[in-house]
């Protein structure tokens, strides 16, 4: 009675079950379990030759463990299936990753990496769409795939990608990220005060700017601020929530 499994570990508004699918090539009726430390041991439950479960886990984070038991009517059993599972409340297992988490890039091509918890067997779709140039996997449904090269629309300023996720057993999801194109700082005006238009980065931390008269150190974002040149240039540091930071420039 050859059986074999799958499980994945999705998140769920009430918490984190843990998804088996199984089969098993039997003539006649099998019964499942499954056990082990981190759930509920249940009683054998009468079963077909394929199923999907779902096994609860405790609460708590950490290393779940699980068996899940397989016997025939005649008391025939398979060996057991032995999962060892690393529960993280932080984990979505609907996502979307950019190249290098990046908040910001000079270039319009960027790699992303869809991210969706499903079998590997049952199909799955995947949806791109936003702020990105029509290609054959943009704006229509594709097969999942791990990575995906997108072009985005080449104006400077924030572009949205967003990714729909579909599959056969009915599970979607929707997922939205942001990332800045080109940051910059415009010059407008003329003497004896200038006017900078600043990049608004929805991840902003800070900003600081040189080149000026005025005193701008670490200072929240505005949209503008004036400027009286202090040198032939002016450079503004823009730096992220992570902590990461690009310096852009211009000359007066």
């Amino acid at each position: 009675m050859p059986f074999r499994s799958e499980s994945r570990l999705f998140q769920l508004t009430l918490g984190f079950p843990l998804e088996f699918y199984i089969t098993a090539d039997n003539d006649g009726p099998l019964f499942y379990k499954y056990q082990g430390a981190g759930v509920k041991d249940s009683d054998y439950i009468e079963t077909s030759g394929q199923l999907y479960t779902t096994v609860p886990l405790s609460n708590g984070e950490g290393l779940k463990s699980v068996e899940i038991l397989l016997r025939d009517d005649a008391e025939n059993f398979c060996p057991p299936a032995k999962f060892s599972i690393e529960v993280d409340h932080e984990y979505l297992s609907s996502d979307l990753f950019l190249d290098a988490d990046a908040m910001w890039t000079l270039d319009e091509y960027l790699i992303i990496r869809p991210h969706f918890d499903h079998f590997s067997h049952v199909p799955t779709e995947m949806y791109i769409s936003g702020g990105v140039i029509d290609t054959p996997e943009t704006n229509e449904w594709i097969d999942f795939s791990k990575e995906v090269a997108v072009r985005l629309t080449p104006t400077n300023g924030h572009r949205s990608i967003d990714i729909s996720y579909r599959n056969a057993r009915e599970r979607e999801a929707s997922v939205t990220r942001h990332i800045f194109l080109r940051p910059f700082v415009q010059i407008q005006g003329s003497l004896p005060e200038y006017t900078l238009i600043l990049s608004p980065f929805h991840q902003l931390k800070h900003l600081s700017i040189s080149g000026c008269a005025e005193s701008y150190s670490q200072v929240p974002f505005a949209f503008s601020v004036t400027c009286t040149p202090a040198g032939d240039t002016v450079s503004v540091i823009y730096t992220m929530t992570d902590d990461t930071f690009v310096t852009v420039s211009e000359s007066f």
